[in-house]
């Protein structure tokens, strides 16, 4: 059924060692430059796509990111995200 994770964002691969562990697929939060290409971090919007992450604009309260968060749910399937919004370099 449906199933939220949250967890803490260190390091760029975080996602990467929840999505190996699964079979499900993981709807993630991502900033939205990562889709547009004319950010420097848009080089692989086809990627984040097919890889189901759902666009989220950090610069306001994104009411339309939330709605697709809240349809991942209730279709039953899974949602990831880092509450922090941004890797945020836990010290010791």
């Amino acid at each position: 059924g449906r199933l939220l994770i949250v967890g803490n964002h260190i390091n760029i691969m975080d996602q990467c060692n929840v999505i190996i562990a699964t079979k499900r697929c993981i709807h993630y939060m991502a900033k939205k430059e990562y889709f547009d290409p004319k950010y420097k971090e848009g080089k692989f919007p086809w990627f984040f796509r097919g890889a189901g992450c759902i666009p989220v604009d950090r610069s306001k309260k994104d009411e339309e990111a939330t709605h697709a968060a809240l349809e991942v749910l209730e279709s039953g399937e899974v949602l990831g995200l880092f509450p922090e919004g941004t890797r945020n370099g836990l010290k010791e």
